[in-house]
């Protein structure tokens, strides 16, 4: 009977660190609405809105994002800013440029990648076209 006892507890503790590994691996994930009249100090697209959603690796050094667009021209950049909600902001990490948003994860720092796990109420992402250059839509992590 120990031998059973045994292996079972090791075959527990084992699917305890896969299982642990797994969650660590997926990373942390995060949406928000985007939309015109949130882009500061704007104006932005009053027709345009969207929505992103963002998975956080800090293991990997990688955010990669989800992103839908409607009511707004082809995108030209997206960031994530560091601001609290109706302030702008620098950008904090680029998620693409005038190629559009055909990259779908993005390089950065583990020490990004954990500020914004912790701190998402102080980053937004806002999505640029040619007719808003400063930004068409923003959207609030952690709202």
């Amino acid at each position: 009977m120990r031998h059973k006892t045994t292996i079972g507890a090791v075959a527990a503790a084992l699917c305890l660190a896969l299982w642990g590994t797994t969650v660590a691996t997926a990373g942390t994930t995060m949406s928000t609405a985007l939309v015109g009249s949130e882009e500061r100090p704007g104006p932005g697209d009053p027709d345009g809105h969207g929505f992103i959603e963002l998975t956080l690796n800090q293991g990997k050094g990688e955010i990669c994002f989800e992103l839908t667009l409607s009511g707004i021209d082809a995108a030209t950049a997206g960031h994530i800013h560091k601001a609290p909600a109706g302030e702008a902001g620098s950008v904090f990490v680029p998620l693409f440029g005038s190629e559009g948003p055909a990259a779908k994860c993005v390089t950065a720092t583990k020490a990004q990648v954990k500020e914004i796990r912790r701190n998402p109420e102080m980053f937004y992402v806002n999505i640029h076209t040619a007719a808003y250059p400063a930004g068409a839509v923003r959207g609030q992590l952690g709202d």
